[in-house]
């Protein structure tokens, strides 16, 4: 079991801690998988069993794997944030179930996943600048819509 809190510092001061949070290691049990993207397509790599499955119908722009949920996130080239489901298996690896999450506003680089928290990070650069970008994902599945704030 590992528990969580965190506080900030900064040249101000100190900030409080956060409420503390336990996470269990037996909760996700992650697959080694690799995810690749190209403009040939995405592709998933299973590190154990060697082998590889491409997906060439989906190009992505950024792509993480959120082994708890068997989900993927991506950006594709429209700048669409998109959810999709990911099974696996020794001899087949599927991608299923699309859903657009949002439309971004500009383009979208270095997405990753909190997922303790359960939210998306992306930045998004335009006109000489670049926001830090968060959507919580539990408010989205539980709402059914796209909230996301520039953090920095």
């Amino acid at each position: 079991m590992f528990y969580f809190q965190v506080q900030a510092h900064n040249e101000v001061g100190t900030g409080p801690y956060t409420k503390r949070i336990n996470i269990s290691t037996s909760d996700e049990k992650p697959v080694p998988l690799l995810l690749t993207s190209s403009r040939r397509g995405m592709k998933v790599l299973d590190m154990d069993l060697q082998t590889d499955f491409a997906f060439n119908e989906y190009r992505s722009v950024e792509i993480i794997y959120s082994a708890l949920e068997r989900k993927i996130y991506w950006i594709n080239e429209m700048w669409e944030l998109i959810s999709s489901d990911l099974y696996t298996g020794w001899d087949y690896a599927e991608i299923d179930k699309h859903i657009k999450i949002t439309d971004l506003d500009t383009s979208a680089h270095n997405l990753c996943i909190d997922w303790i928290i359960r939210n998306l990070y992306w930045i998004e650069s335009s006109n000489q600048t670049s926001n830090i970008m968060k959507l919580d994902l539990t408010l989205w599945q539980q709402i059914g819509i796209a909230i996301y704030d520039s953090i920095l």
